[in-house]
């Protein structure tokens, strides 16, 4: 996204002729200066239910908006919208998929989107060990800042036991408004039994296997939706259309 650039300019002469800048020299002017209303402040969130159409789905109504890291030290700076649905585990399959167009996109920050759980996941905590938090099982549009933004499975169980994925290829997802199809599937029985978690975007597919007792840790979801990270940082505004989830088990 381009961003503003800053000028000055004095000691100005045109055709040998010094103009004073010491005070307003009155010249003409069209829309020069204006007042703008802006939410686009950290972290300031602005995200949810939108009557726009961004993501590419078969009507205009969709969800998103401005999206930035959460901070799980202050309960004003976590946030988050999804659905209620009955609790699920993970013993049971997990499906989900949809559309998504990611509109704008900063450095260092990060979108959640899957299962979490309305009360663990957002709970206020002293934590800063890792920016997932506690009961997600999802996707994540996320850098690293000097590659751009992929577009990868992310999970945390209940306590500690907590992973990340990108895979050896994982799919990027460029902040320029085009919108995409994509997939999340979890397989209880994948990874020779520990489990396993499939995100594709437009086709492409990034797996990552749960590590051994990392299902046994356990974890529950009543929410599906956006969910802050734990660890604060910039924002990213991204919509969700045509979607289709697991609601019980």
């Amino acid at each position: 996204v381009d961003g503003p650039g800053h000028a000055w300019i004095s000691d100005l002469v045109i055709d040998g002729q010094k103009i004073d800048l010491s005070e307003d020299p009155k010249w003409d002017c069209y829309g020069n200066r204006k007042t703008y209303m802006t939410t686009n402040i950290r972290p300031r969130f602005d995200f949810g239910y939108s009557e726009t159409q961004y993501a590419g789905g078969r009507s205009s109504g969709e969800i998103g908006g401005l999206m930035f890291r959460g901070d799980c030290r202050y309960p004003e700076r976590m946030a988050a919208y999804g659905d209620r649905i009955e609790e699920v585990n993970l013993e049971k399959p997990l499906q989900a998929s949809g559309k998504v167009s990611l509109r704008m996109g900063v450095s260092d920050s990060t979108t959640l989107f899957g299962f979490y759980h309305s009360e663990k996941s957002m709970k206020q905590n002293p934590s800063q060990d890792t920016g997932w938090p506690e009961d997600f099982l999802g996707a994540a549009i996320e850098g690293p800042s000097s590659e751009g933004f992929n577009f990868y499975p992310a999970y945390r169980m209940e306590g500690d036991n907590q992973s990340r994925g990108r895979g050896s290829d994982p799919p990027m997802i460029h902040p320029d408004g085009e919108f995409h199809a994509w997939t999340l599937d979890y397989d209880p029985d994948g990874a020779e039994g520990k489990g396993r978690i499939t995100v594709t975007l437009d086709g492409h597919p990034v797996t990552m296997d749960f590590e051994l007792g990392q299902k046994e840790a356990g974890a529950s979801f009543n929410r599906f939706g956006f969910v802050t990270t734990w660890i604060d940082g910039n924002g990213q505004r991204v919509f969700f259309d045509d979607l289709n989830y697991t609601w019980k088990q």
